[in-house]
């Protein structure tokens, strides 16, 4: 489906909705203490190079398929002590060897894949890398209208699918049963009574072994 032209987002000059996501992955790895992170589907990185500039974490595994996108976040990346592991790669390749993490990062990523491969997904996230916590955004379709989103099209011209809020929290129930983590769902951005917010944001914890 043909995007509608949302504000153009640059590592850069992020969006004002980007700007609120990137800020609240940072509230969450620190609230649970994640300094050692992967960030999958990373692109030109812009997420990564604020937590690595700001100090925020001591380790970082940045994985993507696209190597102009890993030669910009290569250029890009501040000098700083943190180590970084770029990977060119697709971060469902089983032939990926995980890293030893506190969290695994996929933000705006999913919606991008399709949807027949939302099982390879699941295995990579969960049971390939397996961290204590996976943190997981994507946009909110309920949302849309008010973004000036014409009727049955996508906010952008690559992605495969966007979820409602029922939708979303659906499957990342079902994918927290499979594998014996906890879910919080949380919005991200604006939030309208009944809507949400502009994206919607998962977080899996890994439940202790019973």
């Amino acid at each position: 489906m043909p995007e509608f032209a949302p504000p153009a987002i640059t590592p850069d000059r992020p969006s004002p909705l980007h700007r609120r996501r990137m800020d609240a992955v940072r509230r969450v790895l620190a609230r649970f203490g994640a300094r050692r992170i992967a960030d999958l589907g990373c692109g030109r990185g812009p997420l990564l190079i604020e937590l690595l500039a700001s100090g925020q974490i001591d380790y970082a595994v940045a994985v993507d398929r696209d190597p102009d996108a890993l030669r910009s976040l290569s250029r890009r990346l501040p000098s700083a002590a943190a180590e970084v592991d770029l990977r060119l790669a697709c971060f469902m390749d089983r032939r990926v060897k995980p890293a030893a993490v506190d969290a695994v990062l996929l933000v705006e990523t999913i919606e991008r894949i399709a949807p027949n491969r939302l099982s390879a997904v699941e295995y990579a996230l969960f049971r390939h890398w397996r961290p204590g916590l996976v943190l997981l955004t994507t946009p909110n379709a309920d949302y849309n209208p008010l973004l000036g989103a014409p009727p049955h099209r996508r906010r952008h011209w690559d992605h495969q699918f966007e979820w409602g809020r029922r939708r979303f929290a659906a499957w990342a129930q079902g994918c927290a049963r499979r594998n014996n983590y906890r879910l919080s769902v949380e919005d991200v951005g604006p939030v309208v009574p009944g809507v949400g917010g502009a994206s919607q944001m998962a977080l899996f914890t890994a439940a202790p072994a019973s």
